[in-house]
């Protein structure tokens, strides 16, 4: 496949978003460490590029601190108000039961949802913080953006 050099392109550090309101969908979901040791969920959020929006087919990181004092019910030490907020985004069934972190995250592989984006100086850097979640207002992303495969029968060895 042939493609053009094109300086304006170019980053160091990965694709930032503009602020701005995202489809997005759940292109990876892990447990992650800073340098410096602190624990947090890291969630790559893929801007659909089944929607006309700024950004389509690009992807950014988004982090889910975990909490230095979890109280009962923090699902492994994360914030239960912050999974639950990306639960009902993602539309997991009200009362769905978990058997931990790990089955949660896959469950929320590929889904759809829609966040809000702010910029934050931290450390005098810019970066991205998603501030709102909301449910997905497009339709819904082609099979193979959620990780599915259609299979016809001939497709089956019996």
């Amino acid at each position: 496949m042939s493609f053009v050099v094109d300086y304006n392109k170019a980053e160091q550090s990965g694709f930032m978003p503009e602020e701005g309101v995202y489809e997005v969908l759940i292109d990876g979901a892990e447990e992650s460490r800073t340098k410096s040791g602190t624990e947090y969920l890291k969630l790559t959020l893929y801007i659909r590029d089944d929607v006309e929006q700024k950004g389509k087919g690009e992807s950014f990181d988004w982090p889910v601190w975990k909490l230095r004092e979890p109280k009962a019910g923090d699902p492994s030490g994360y914030p239960q108000w912050r999974i639950q907020a990306i639960s009902k985004a993602v539309q997991l069934p009200n009362g769905q039961n978990y058997d931990g972190l790990q089955s949660w995250m896959r469950a929320i592989m590929h889904k759809a949802l829609q966040v809000k984006v702010e910029h934050e100086s931290f450390n005098d850097r810019m970066q991205a913080r998603v501030t709102t979640l909301y449910e997905s207002q497009a339709p819904a992303p082609p099979l193979e953006k959620q990780g599915m495969v259609e299979i016809n029968d001939e497709d089956l060895p019996f």
